[in-house]
């Protein structure tokens, strides 16, 4: 093998020394003035590149090095080990340094599509589950959510519902709107436009325009198919293809006992209090009633007695209250007052 001049630096002192060096394709055999010789491996040293030499260093804090400029020892490197002569490390550290690398792009991948990516498939495959399934899982639900023994429907609750659902202007769902006689205060929304306001929260309101408050943000989470999205988040694929075609009986009706235990997420609960909140201004109802509505309720979570499942689906915040009260305040138009001369709240109706 050809030998090559460069410069020694043992690492102690800036003084350098001529050497002769040899390459070989996995390290440099270096002769030292006098008799002594040295063997770098590749694995062991780190390389830096210029234009017109490369340099060899090996060890830590101090490290030794050697500098080389002769064009005809870059060429025969490059031969022997173009990815050396290019002035990539072989060493093992290096190695353990680009494999960490590696992992940490990967998580920041995964990371992303987590964040990012799986809600974004999540609402995708939500939007494509036929109504049809919906209203399935929501008349498999209500049986356990709102015992029919207690349940019974209200002409005024009805009238509300329809003018809402007129200023809507979507006609994918016929909304069915119960009312459960127990003072539990409380309302909910299950999947294909079925609507429950219990007693608790209706003798909670003092205007029919706070009830219709309420109503526009459980018709806003029906229409924003919140509960299939949350039924998704937490299924197996498996299960989520099988609502897009169709889904079994035994699958509905699993599925449908476990959207008693949905809390909505907070991005969920933004989005059906803003298009609630258009909604009711769209019908020509104050939006003002729900900030009444939530300053309502926002006083009983203090009240320990008070049996509010309302809360454990719907989480309440200072912030959500805070938005939909300045919402409201930019509304322009003027309210058309619901139900006059009717006694409110609605008459026990079973």
């Amino acid at each position: 093998m050809n030998s090559f001049p460069g410069q020694y630096y043992d690492g102690r002192s800036a003084q350098s020394h001529a050497v002769e060096v040899t390459p070989a394709p996995h390290g440099l055999a270096i002769q030292l003035p006098g008799a002594g010789q040295l063997w770098w491996p590749f694995e062991q040293v780190s390389v830096r590149r210029t234009a017109q030499s490369i340099s060899f260093h090996k060890g830590e804090p101090l490290a030794e090095s050697v500098v080389m400029d002769h064009p005809a020892f870059l060429a025969v490197l490059r031969e022997l080990n173009p990815r050396v002569a290019n002035g990539q490390s072989d060493s093992a550290v290096d190695a353990w340094v680009k494999l960490g690398g590696l992992a940490v792009a990967a998580l920041a991948i995964v990371a992303v599509l987590v964040v990012y990516g799986f809600p974004l498939m999540i609402s995708v495959m939500a939007s494509l589950v036929p109504v049809s399934v919906e209203k399935k899982l929501g008349e498999a639900a209500l049986p356990a959510l709102a015992p029919a023994a207690k349940r019974c429907q209200d002409a005024s609750i009805d009238r509300i519902v329809s003018q809402l659902s007129r200023a809507s202007g979507d006609d994918r769902y016929q909304f069915h709107t119960y009312i459960v006689e127990d003072p539990m205060v409380n309302a909910f929304a299950a999947p294909g436009g079925y609507v429950v306001l219990f007693r608790g929260l209706l003798d909670k309101t003092r205007r029919p325009e706070e009830a219709a408050a309420v109503l526009a943000h459980e018709m806003q989470h029906v229409l924003h198919r919140h509960s299939v999205r949350g039924l998704m988040r937490g299924a197996s694929i498996w299960i989520a293809l099988a609502l897009l075609t169709g889904g079994s009986p035994d699958l509905i009706t699993g599925l449908a006992g476990s959207l008693g235990g949905l809390a909505y997420q907070r991005g969920d609960e933004s989005q059906a209090d803003r298009d609630g909140l258009r909604l009711l201004e769209e019908a020509r109802i104050d939006p003002a009633a729900m900030v009444r509505m939530l300053e309502i309720l926002e006083n009983l979570q203090g009240d320990a007695p008070e049996p509010l499942r309302y809360f454990s689906s719907h989480p309440l915040t200072k912030d959500r209250i805070d938005a939909v009260r300045e919402m409201a305040s930019s509304f322009q138009g003027k309210p058309v007052r619901l139900l006059s001369g009717e006694p409110w709240p609605p008459p026990v109706c079973r």
